[in-house]
């Protein structure tokens, strides 16, 4: 379990860091839904006090209080730190959640994959990996992505070099491991009005969802020396990021699927694909996203414009 142990207190470091660095004068303003930076860190505090009490209670052999509501439970933690300082709230994610990693760390092994409450399938491991998902799903995202303004981020395990596929490309420097966030797109992001002016003005425009397309100057921008290959080891989560489909190796170009975006059903590319890969498509087509292979192979990874698309087609 340390490896998953790892990727959770690089996911805490993450959000610790770019919370840090979040424009102070939007860290109070509700941008996340109808949710503040600080209410994020309210919220994840809330849950990092549940999770530790429940461990804490498994390994003492006790069942802990088992939350009935949990929309109610995610108000009441925002409610009880309305009054607090920034500092407050940001030190206090601080330090329950290296508690947290610290319990975690010396959890015995015969523990984690015991019922925490008898009957619900709910054990240390599954609390782990379900904390994996939520932290990194859910806010690291879209934190990285609001802090950044109109800058791109690419993992410190990445870098931009010459590539065989054509161009410059995005390689790793380290191993990566399978679910890490590689890529955070920045840029300005814009409703569909918005975006076909600036189309009229020569902007690239992509759109990621039913009403979300983002604008930018060609070729700026580390995030755009992915490049396209038919056997990739990136794909999308959310509107604003690429994780790694798999562990990647040191020296591995970073690559992705443009099916996993491209939505124009009249789009054809003008350049052939070079990825060598036995799938190699040779073209990329605005409807590669419906060949079902490819559903499968990205399932749930595609921009949410094709997300919902799939589900729609059924």
């Amino acid at each position: 379990m340390q490896d998953k142990i790892d990727q959770f207190n690089k996911l805490r470091e993450k959000i610790i860091y770019f919370a840090g660095i979040y424009p102070i004068d939007k860290r109070k303003v509700a941008i996340f839904d109808k949710w503040s930076l600080k209410d994020v860190l309210a919220h994840l505090s809330n849950w990092v006090v549940h999770d530790i009490d429940c461990l804490e209670a498994l390994k003492e052999g006790r069942e802990p209080y088992w939350e009935p509501d949990v929309d109610e439970f995610n108000a009441r933690g925002i409610e009880e730190r309305k009054d607090k300082s920034w500092n407050e709230v940001f030190d206090e994610f601080s330090n329950l959640s290296k508690k947290l990693v610290e319990i975690y760390e010396t959890l015995p092994n015969d523990l984690w994959e015991r019922d925490i409450w008898k009957g619900r399938g709910q054990t240390a491991k599954r609390f782990l990996h379900e904390d994996i998902e939520h932290w990194r799903n859910e806010h690291l995202t879209e934190i990285i992505h609001k802090s950044l303004d109109d800058e791109d981020w690419i993992s410190p395990s990445a870098e931009i070099k010459q590539s065989q596929i054509g161009g410059k490309g995005l390689f790793a420097t380290e191993p990566i491991k399978k679910g890490d966030l590689v890529v955070v797109w920045g840029g300005t992001y814009v409703g569909a009005k918005e975006a076909k002016k600036a189309g009229e003005d020569g902007k690239l425009v992509m759109q990621w969802d039913d009403n979300l397309f983002s604008v930018e100057d060609r070729g700026e921008g580390s995030g755009y020396f992915v490049n396209h290959s038919c056997e990739p080891n990136l794909y999308m989560q959310g509107a604003y990021a690429l994780i790694a489909m798999r562990d990647i190796a040191k020296g591995e170009e970073l690559t992705a699927d443009y099916a996993i975006w491209e939505a124009d059903e009249y789009y054809v590319s003008k350049w052939d694909c070079n990825c060598g890969s036995a799938n190699c498509r040779k073209k990329l087509t605005g409807k590669d996203w419906k060949l079902l292979e490819l559903q499968e192979r990205y399932k749930g990874h595609f921009s949410p414009l094709i997300n919902n698309r799939i589900l729609r087609d059924g």
